[in-house]
């Protein structure tokens, strides 16, 4: 019997602490992320490609890097957060891979051009 399709399949999982509950593993991984240098170098690789390609949605940014996206998500977050602030949420617009609506990033000296409601690349890129 297939414990995941029984009825009398019962979780031993605590949900009232699954939600914050990060494995002591987890926390050593980062430390060691942290410590090699990784974050920062993913940093600066996803802040170079966000000045060349602005506006660029993250799904798009993990493409041209060969990075996962997760990792994409985490250089966002942090460049989001920087003293000074280095990159913004441009505009929200469907992403040209999955043609969901999602969140296009460039620098903060970007300035979009509207034309008829449709936000518009301003460089030659």
């Amino acid at each position: 019997m297939n414990p995941a399709t029984s009825k009398e399949f019962v979780s031993t999982q605590d949900k009232s602490t699954k939600k914050h509950n990060t494995a002591d593993t987890s926390r050593e991984a980062y430390a060691e992320v942290v410590k090699s240098g990784q974050i920062q170098r993913e940093c600066q690789l996803v802040l170079a490609a966000i000045r060349q390609h602005q506006p660029i949605t993250s799904r798009k940014l993990s493409v041209v890097l060969g990075i996962e996206r997760t990792n994409i998500t985490r250089s966002l977050y942090d460049l989001l957060r920087s003293t000074p602030m280095l990159i913004k949420e441009a505009f929200e617009a469907k992403c040209p891979i999955t043609k969901k609506t999602v969140k296009h990033y460039a620098l903060i000296e970007w300035k979009s051009e509207c034309k008829n409601n449709q936000e518009v690349k301003n460089d030659s890129n």
